[in-house]
């Protein structure tokens, strides 16, 4: 992947990685682990991305996965995590509304 600095990771891509058992979910994992490279984060996501996978394991009351979540789904050495911006929030419903 020339010319590709990072790669933003959905929240459907963690939980597939994460709660699924396929061969999915291994590739999922191997990339993760691949990917932890010093002084070069490789993916990129938002801090919505906590509030979306958390869903599942409260709603299921599964504390070993809401930990996980937490631990995982934080700025680290393979991982930036971002804040979403108001502004990116609101265009966000605008977009919704239109399509």
């Amino acid at each position: 992947m020339t010319g590709v600095e990072r790669i933003y990771l959905d929240t459907n891509l963690f939980i597939a990685a994460f709660e699924r058992k396929d061969a999915l979910s291994i590739r999922f994992g191997e990339l993760f682990t691949a990917s932890r490279q010093p002084g070069h984060k490789a993916f990129v996501t938002s801090e919505l991305t906590l509030s979306e996978v958390l869903v599942g394991p409260c709603r299921s009351r599964d504390d070993s996965l809401i930990g996980s979540y937490e631990m995982l789904v934080r700025t680290s050495e393979w991982l930036d995590v971002v804040p979403v911006a108001r502004q990116v929030l609101q265009m966000a419903a605008v977009l919704r509304r239109l399509h």
